[in-house]
């Protein structure tokens, strides 16, 4: 796309010219253009045969007798060409992420509207058409080395989705995604709005300073895949929306809201729920937990970083991911109840939006770390009464 519109823009400034198959001007065979009197012609085509595409034997003439110095082009016609070319991408996005019958979205881009609304058999019109069938196992180990959609589906839950009530603990998992999603504002994608959640430390995540907000890392536990089906799970619930546009942006919308405030109960098309405690804990790093029992059997935190050779700072982000799980954590061993109470004090004022807003109006001896600890007991505490 970028070669074609970047010789329609050369061609249009009269540097160049594509000729047609057998060697003719392209466009009006009249022209008496330089490069008939010796100009140079790149691939041109010779005599053509019956078996030869016409398409790549055309050929490109050089139009400048001597290399040019400086292009003709014009601002305004580069300016114009990549309008239409982004154009034609938003419709090709708008396109995958319509709710819309995929046929007539087709046949209504073409300028066909002589057309039913539903076709009755496209992924959108059936709902039991093969695109919204989940792979079976052996179909997803024969397709070795192609990521297809739906294979992250598979990969994430190897057990059917069926639309259902929460248990607890998965509308814990709801409410953090929604709370993180109302505090994005509507300006961030399905993988951002993840990887936020999980607490990513990638270029995006960090260069829009969302790892400040109190939701970050909140689902620490949950692998990037898993975080994503909860997200396709709202979105088809109506709890998220997915922008249409050049760049599909996801925000809470208002059942949303009422859901993230417990005004509201709804079910969600999951794989089956967990039987034990121990799967929800599995979902939790080994490295997390294995700290978690260290803190736990009375080991402080800067003896746990001297045994397993890992930073102070890494074991406190630990012993938080075990914190926000619902696993038991005494933050006392790590933050003092004197700190705490600051800490409890500027929530109280300035909220758990923006941890800088929190950090700058507490004393320099308070870390990062001691506010999340804080945050996380703060937010499960208001859960709980909520």
């Amino acid at each position: 796309m970028a070669v074609q519109s970047s010789l329609y823009l050369l061609e249009r400034a009269g540097h160049i010219q594509r000729v047609a198959a057998a060697g003719t001007p392209h466009k009006a065979e009249t022209t008496n253009a330089p490069w008939s009197a010796g100009g140079m012609v790149a691939g041109a085509a010779t005599a053509p045969t019956a078996d030869t595409n016409r398409r790549r034997a055309r050929g490109i003439v050089m139009l400048d007798s001597a290399p040019a110095t400086e292009l003709r082009v014009k601002a305004d016609d580069v300016e114009r060409r990549a309008g239409l070319e982004r154009r034609k991408l938003r419709e090709i996005i708008e396109f995958c992420y319509t709710d819309y019958c995929y046929r007539a979205h087709i046949l209504d881009y073409f300028g066909d509207r002589h057309h039913p609304r539903q076709c009755g058999t496209c992924g959108n019109c059936s709902s039991h058409s093969d695109a919204r069938t989940p792979l079976t196992s052996a179909e997803l180990s024969s397709a070795t080395g192609v990521r297809s959609p739906h294979k992250r589906v598979i990969k994430a839950s190897s057990r059917p989705a069926v639309l259902r009530p929460l248990n607890d603990d998965e509308l814990l998992c709801v409410r953090k995604i929604l709370a993180c999603a109302s505090r994005m504002k509507g300006r961030f994608g399905k993988n951002i709005l993840a990887a936020t959640l999980r607490g990513s430390a990638s270029k995006n995540v960090m260069k829009a300073h969302l790892n400040e907000l109190s939701t970050y890392g909140l689902l620490k536990d949950m692998k990037q895949d898993d975080v994503l089906l909860y997200v396709d799970a709202l979105c088809a619930a109506l709890c998220l929306r997915i922008s249409p546009g050049e760049y599909p942006t996801v925000s809470i919308t208002q059942l949303g809201e009422r859901v993230m405030r417990e005004q509201q109960r709804i079910k969600l098309a999951l794989a089956a729920e967990s039987a034990s405690k121990q799967d929800e804990e599995r979902l939790l790093p080994a490295t997390a937990l294995q700290t978690h029992t260290l803190f736990s059997n009375g080991h402080p935190v800067e003896d746990i970083a001297t045994e397993r050779k890992l930073k102070t700072e890494t074991v406190e982000g630990h012993l938080i991911e075990c914190l926000s799980a619902g696993l038991t954590v005494d933050i006392s061993r790590v933050v003092s109840e004197s700190d705490q109470a600051l800490i409890e004090k500027a929530i109280v004022q300035h909220g758990t939006d923006k941890f800088k807003l929190l950090r700058e109006s507490l004393p320099e001896n308070i870390t990062y770390n001691m506010i999340r600890f804080v945050v996380a007991r703060h937010l499960l505490q208001t859960m709980d009464t909520r």
